[in-house]
């Protein structure tokens, strides 16, 4: 791309710069005024961002995150109301039985007096009966530990590609991207053995994703997520380093903050709290020198 266009991209509000598109190979040679620059990234990024839709707590109260998953699928709402039984004590809707969660009396009043659609409501109470499954926990623990790629990395390693990515590591996110992000229709040994392994999570990515191949919603899971990142990233932490110490050169790529060298733990401290009190967990950060 030319190194003229700067700017955040009208999908997601991610920002694109010369040094989103510069090689890894060329960081070093990049300093400002004559200081070297570190970057303070975001383990397992996108797997760790998805914990925001596995938290009812942030679907709730992040209208950021909830907002881009109806923006980028405007079937959903309706695909969840197909599946409800709005008759009857005991009401239902995907399995759910809705005596002990949320009425449909409930659902009308939380929509009519506090906003919220109907949509909303059912989304949140679907993740909510399935967040202490068991695979949901080892996959929250896995990621806020920062070894999910390692660890998923071992459980498919004849699946994986090495020689093409250049470490395991690489080569198992590129495989989590496409199953994370690409269309349900997916019948590589990866992701089998990671429906078996997570099959819960499964669950939620498909309800998400929903909707037929033209449709092309299977891309609202990857757009949600990146609008999630651009908000944490540049409308959250950027602005609170942007506030606190101005004087600060600071530059992003994506999930990841670049500043000088030596400037790293403050960054760090920053984005550790921040992304905390957004997301409900705090993130593994990685700091490497360019």
């Amino acid at each position: 791309g030319s190194f003229e266009t700067i700017g955040a991209d009208t999908t997601t509000g991610r920002f694109h710069s010369p040094i989103v598109r510069l090689k890894k190979e060329l960081r070093p040679t990049v300093t400002y005024g004559g200081k070297r620059l570190v970057s303070v990234d975001i383990k397992n990024s996108q797997p760790f961002l998805m914990l925001g839709l596995l938290n009812p707590k942030v679907l709730t109260y992040n209208s950021t995150l909830i907002n881009s998953v109806f923006h980028f699928n405007p079937d959903l709402e309706a695909y969840l109301k197909s599946k409800s039984y709005t008759y009857g004590v005991n009401s239902t809707y995907m399995g759910i039985n809705t005596s002990n969660t949320v009425s449909v009396r409930e659902i009308l009043y939380e929509y009519v007096e506090g906003g919220r659609g109907v949509g909303d409501i059912m989304l949140v109470d679907f993740i909510t009966e399935r967040f202490y499954a068991p695979d949901v926990q080892e996959y929250i623990h896995l990621v806020t530990s920062g070894i999910f790629y390692e660890n998923f990395g071992d459980c498919i390693a004849p699946c994986l590609d090495i020689e093409k990515y250049g470490t395991k590591r690489d080569a198992t996110k590129d495989v989590t991207y496409k199953i994370l992000f690409g269309s349900a229709n997916n019948h590589s040994g990866a992701y089998k053995v990671y429906k078996q392994r997570f099959p819960t999570m499964v669950e939620i990515m498909n309800l998400i994703k929903h909707g037929d191949s033209e449709s092309r919603t299977y891309r609202t899971l990857a757009c949600a997520l990146q609008v999630f990142e651009a908000d944490i990233v540049l409308n959250q932490c950027c602005r609170i380093i942007s506030e606190e110490r101005p004087d600060l050169p600071i530059f992003t790529v994506h999930d990841s903050i670049i500043t000088l060298q030596g400037e790293e733990a403050y960054v760090k401290s920053v984005m550790e709290r921040t992304i905390k009190t957004i997301v409900g967990y705090t993130p593994k950060l990685d700091c490497q020198n360019w």
